[in-house]
């Protein structure tokens, strides 16, 4: 992402609940694009949970919820399963450059 112009941060979610909603909310206001990541299910997750706080919050910035997909993954390794869930390095850069590129577009 760094070659394409990018840079981003991490913030350690380290809890799911309670959500730190003053540190949500507090980076998202700095930012143009929030991705969350997870090794769980999209659908009533993480972030969900994030998606949920910032519409309370009343925060419109542009979110890319990353996380398992509600389908049958198939079996093998951990690094294989991440893969093909577009949960690897390469996979989470692709998602983000894509949606930043549809956000420069509009």
């Amino acid at each position: 992402l760094m070659g394409k112009g990018i840079s981003a941060g991490v913030v350690d979610a380290r809890f799911v609940k309670p959500m730190d909603l003053d540190m949500l909310n507090r980076q998202a206001s700095k930012v143009k694009l929030v991705v969350t990541v997870e090794e769980n299910a999209v659908e009533g997750g993480f972030g969900e949970g994030v998606l949920r706080a910032l519409a309370e919050a009343n925060l419109r910035v542009n979110t890319l919820v990353c996380g398992v997909p509600d389908r049958f993954i198939s079996h093998a390794s951990v690094p294989q399963q991440l893969s093909e869930c577009g949960l690897d390095g390469f996979g989470l850069s692709r998602s983000i450059l894509k949606r930043w590129m549809e956000r420069e577009h509009r």
